[in-house]
């Protein structure tokens, strides 16, 4: 694992400094929650319930938050997870909830449950969001730090808002009944940053059009490693932290707003590209290609420019190897990816440049 360590005095002035130069972006995107209550020794967790698990995450990555929360005696289960899925209620498992609706998957309806939930994600998508959550996490020192920032694009009256910071691990290695000791399961629910898995109260009795709310969060590195989770790689994008909206009442009535989901980043105070290199985008926002404008001070022999999902996940590579000194131009066509916020990328491998793109 790759971490810049500072002293306490030097790390005390610079983590500040670094993270009030970057914005937090809240994008306007209304995102469910799909979550699956699950269980390492479940023979139908690992049969039916794992293949559906995978369809959904790969059908729904960038429109939704998917997560497994185990619970019980699961050898992956954990507080937060628990209390998720005592949250979300239903009995047995696997039991795959949309939202707080429990979707009925069985052995038998897997294809229709598939098409029903992209069906109803895409509905929900279309619907412009009342409140969202916007995030940035990265890794300074020995602790990962969360800033979010919750914007109310309408009226929220009545029961209070709370808010869930997720810490959901990508890939782990561990038994399930059906299929091995060495099963690579995806998106495991690993730790509340907020406490509990239904959050902590950011506007009590609902928020006008207009208002913000912005916290701050942060977890050591041992702290993750008390929670099970792998740091070998902590600080390049090997992690999902989450957002979640709620309004209402834990345990009583209560509903999903929205979600939100980033991969944590280096903080670090190596320069970035912005001396050397200019990269424009035109036009913003695009409705189906954008025309990317970089400039280089000097040759980039180890360079690449990639198109990146908001969450951190690389889409697709533009150009890789050697970029000389000079005019460059490429087109980016949206092709395949749906309407929303994405992200340039330029890095030499040691430093970058990002510009926003968006899609219409």
């Amino acid at each position: 694992m790759k971490i810049r360590y500072f002293t306490s005095f030097a790390l005390a002035v610079l983590i500040p400094m670094l993270l009030q130069g970057q914005e937090i972006e809240v994008p306007q995107t209304n995102h469910p929650l799909i979550t699956k209550r699950t269980a390492t020794w479940c023979p139908n967790c690992g049969s039916y319930g794992w293949t559906l698990f995978r369809d959904l995450l790969a059908d729904q990555q960038s429109n939704a938050l998917v997560v497994a929360a185990h619970f019980g005696s699961s050898a992956l289960a954990n507080e937060v997870s628990n209390e998720l899925t005592t949250l979300l209620g239903g009995f047995g498992q696997p039991v795959f909830f949309l939202n707080k609706d429990n979707l009925g998957a069985n052995s038998g309806n897997i294809a229709t449950v598939r098409q029903d939930a992209a069906a109803a994600v895409a509905g929900i998508n279309e619907i412009p969001p009342v409140a969202q959550t916007g995030l940035l996490a990265q890794v300074a020192g020995d602790s990962l730090i969360v800033q979010t920032k919750t914007h109310f694009f309408g009226d929220v009256g009545g029961e209070p808002v709370n808010l869930s910071v997720y810490l959901i691990e990508p890939t782990v290695i561990a038994t399930q009944s059906g299929q091995g000791a060495m099963a690579e399961h995806k998106n495991i629910l690993r730790h509340s940053m907020t406490g509990t898995a239904f959050g902590e109260t950011i506007a009590d009795g609902g928020a006008a059009a207009g208002a913000e709310v912005e916290r701050r969060y942060s977890i050591s590195t041992a702290d993750l490693e008390a929670q099970g989770i792998d740091i070998s790689n902590l600080g390049n994008s090997s992690l999902i932290i989450a957002a979640v909206l709620w309004q209402g009442n834990a345990g009583e009535n209560f509903e999903v707003l929205n979600t939100n989901q980033v991969r944590e980043s280096m903080l670090t105070s190596a320069p970035s590209l912005e001396a050397q290199a200019e990269l424009r985008v035109f036009p913003i926002p695009a409705a189906a290609e954008v025309t990317l404008s970089l400039t280089l001070e000097e040759a980039l022999p180890a360079a690449r420019l990639s198109l990146m999902h908001a969450n951190g996940q690389r889409l697709q590579t533009i150009q890789q190897g050697t970029l000389g000194a000079g005019e460059h131009t490429f087109v980016l066509n949206k092709g395949q990816w749906p309407a929303g916020t994405y992200w340039l990328q330029l890095t030499d491998g040691n430093r970058t440049l990002s510009r926003k793109v968006i899609f219409h």
